[in-house]
């Protein structure tokens, strides 16, 4: 007996390649996982969580259309960060927010403002880049 990853044993790498692989084209592959990611990981507050979730479904997508395994790895890592950092659930917005004393909420949405102008050029560059390097 081997040890034996539970996505493969429960077919997650085929039914990814058989549908969304099919379809997206390699350039699309990191600046997608990083949009999706990042939304994912705004709204669960934990850049682990959303690693632990974006990393299986990246790598399939990657290697399915072909697209720069490294830089869809680095969309997937970006995301994480991106939602731990910018979600009121995310542990640093807590913990900094209850230090300055602010509402956690208008704290989350003031870094969220910024956040979002650098995960717009980050998108736009993710997808330049797949251009160059696939």
């Amino acid at each position: 007996m081997g040890l034996t990853l539970s996505a493969e044993d429960l077919g997650f790498s085929t039914f990814i390649s058989s549908t969304l692989g099919s379809f997206l084209p390699a350039v699309l592959t990191p600046a997608t996982i990083f949009l999706l990611g990042s939304v994912v990981g705004y709204f669960i507050g934990s850049s682990w969580g959303t690693w632990g979730l974006f990393m299986p479904l990246g790598m399939t997508l990657a290697v399915s259309t072909g697209a720069s395994i490294p830089l869809t790895v680095g969309a997937v890592f970006a995301a994480g960060a991106f939602g731990a950092l910018t979600s009121p659930l995310g542990d640093t917005t807590i913990t900094t927010a209850s230090i300055l004393d602010l509402h956690i909420v208008d704290y989350a949405r003031y870094k969220l403002k910024i956040s979002v102008i650098g995960a717009s050029i980050s998108l736009i560059l993710y997808f330049a880049a797949a251009f160059f390097i696939t």
